[in-house]
Formats: C-alpha cells, sequence, structure tokens
C-alpha cells in the first residue's frame, strides 16, 4: 500500500524503479511464505514426532505418520522451491495429507 500511494503522489514518476520494487517485496512475500509454512512445518514436525516416537507417550503410528508427513512436505517445499509445480496445488495438498492427519 505505501508504494502504491508514493507511485500516486509522485508528480512524474519512473515507473520502471516502482516495478522493481513491487517486483522484489512479492519475491520476498513468496519466499516467506515457501520457508514459514513448508520447511519449518517438515523440520518441526520431525522433531516432535521424533520425541513422541522416543518417549513412547502417544501410539507408535501416530509419530510415524508424522516423521512420513514430515519428510513428505519437506519434499514438496524442495519441489517447489525449483518449480515443479506451485505451492498451492493438488500435488502440494496430497503431499500435505499425512501431516495433516498427524496434527
Amino acid at each position: 500500500m505505501t508504494l502504491s500511494r508514493e507511485y500516486a503522489a509522485a508528480a512524474a514518476p519512473d515507473p520502471a524503479s516502482f516495478y522493481a520494487s513491487a517486483a522484489s517485496l512479492k519475491a520476498v512475500h513468496d519466499w516467506t511464505f515457501l520457508l514459514g509454512p513448508n520447511f519449518m512445518l517438515g523440520i518441526n514436525t520431525m522433531l516432535y514426532s521424533y520425541i513422541f516416537y522416543k518417549s513412547r507417550l502417544v501410539p507408535r503410528f501416530i509419530p510415524i505418520l508424522g516423521m512420513t508427513g514430515s519428510v513428505l512436505v519437506f519434499l514438496c517445499a524442495l519441489l517447489v522451491m525449483f518449480g515443479v509445480f506451485t505451492q498451492l496445488s493438488v500435488w502440494g495438498a496430497v503431499l500435505a495429507l499425512p501431516v495433516a492427519a498427524n496434527e
């Protein structure tokens, strides 16, 4: 919003600089959305599933499902990062199903 207001308020705006700023802000948003929900979810799920598996606080199939799901979510993040498919796709949802079931 600030970038839009500055563009509108400029007397003779140079659109190239505003387009470059907008593209960089969108890239930061996209990478943050990739790293937060996918990579960190995979790492976090692996850690607490391993702890539950070793401590035997819950039935064994629950942490095994969590560890399997964390690997799949992490794999999904890598595939999105390398452009195999988009983050909001059918494959992304399918790879996230085991983590959703674990949660």
